[in-house]
């Protein structure tokens, strides 16, 4: 009777550990026509249809940039990445203000991201290997391809560190934070550019919208085979955005107040092979 009684227990906690958030293949529910979504234990990537305000025409830009009309350098996708190389740590970046983070993903293993296995469709291959979290587009078409996970963070300190292999111009890589679900896509989307310009923009019923244009910023290193800090501290309805530790903007938004998933996305809006190896996703809670 007590080896009875030890086995129930042990099946009833092997049933627990498998609560995961997905997303229901058997759902009765239509699909919303703007927006293709794969569920995964405990994440989601989706690719919705292409960002209703794009970015800015390159030929817009006032800064020096090269011609639009030049060749890319580009390298390529399929070799093993090296190792990021440590970036300065300035007395006023938040990730040494704040000290020791509440949570870090050294993106040695692709559990926290359901990436036991690779995840490839038409637009997008997404592989944790070599201790990254590698991003790889397959069409140059503006899809916002994301990678969810949990658990759902409030006030914090959110950071990323990414490093670009193809891209060019308005290609756009970054954070996604308060995201309420994981099937809507709903959320704010923190980039930047491969020609240094940073946004901010936000997924509403109609798709996503800017909340701050892209512009121009020094503090953002431009170009292929670069590597970029990307951080952002939300604390209610403001929001600041970072990036290797130096502020580039501040700005109040109640449209995601509560806490949500957080993840990754990449969009190529310039480059078929675009490339993003993402590495040590942390937060610092601030309350």
């Amino acid at each position: 009777m007590r080896r009875f009684a030890v086995l129930c227990l042990l099946v009833c906690l092997g049933l627990s550990a498998c609560n995961m958030p997905s997303v229901s293949e058997s759902s009765t529910a239509t699909p919303a026509p703007a927006l293709v979504a794969t569920s995964v234990s405990a994440t989601l990537t989706a690719m919705p249809l292409p960002p209703t305000q794009p970015p800015q025409p390159f030929a817009t830009v006032t800064a020096v940039l090269p011609s639009p009309t030049a060749a890319p350098s580009l390298t390529p996708a399929g070799p093993t990445p090296t190792a990021i190389a440590t970036l300065t740590v300035a007395p006023d970046d938040p990730a040494a203000a704040l000290g020791d983070p509440a949570f870090r993903n050294a993106m040695d293993t692709g559990r926290g991201f359901g990436l036991a296995e690779p995840y490839e469709d038409d637009n997008v291959r997404i592989v944790v290997e070599n201790g990254f979290l590698t991003m790889s587009a397959r069409r140059a078409n503006g899809w916002h391809s994301w990678r969810l996970t949990s658990p759902k963070i409030g006030d914090v300190y959110l950071e990323v560190t990414a490093r670009t292999r193809d891209c060019f111009e308005s290609d756009t890589y970054g954070l996604v934070a308060r995201a309420p679900d994981f099937e809507s896509g709903k959320g704010y989307y923190f980039g930047v550019t491969c020609d240094g310009r940073y946004t901010l923009g936000k997924w509403v019923e109609s798709g996503i919208v800017d909340v701050i244009d892209y512009t121009q910023n020094a503090a953002i290193l431009s170009g292929p085979n670069q590597t970029n800090r990307l951080g952002m501290r939300m604390q209610g309805d403001r929001l600041m955005l970072y990036a290797n530790g130096k502020l580039l903007q501040e700005i109040t938004d109640p449209s995601f107040v509560d806490s949500g998933y957080y993840g990754v996305f990449l969009a190529p809006n310039k480059t078929a092979s675009f490339a993003v190896d993402f590495d040590q996703i942390a937060y610092w809670n601030l309350r």
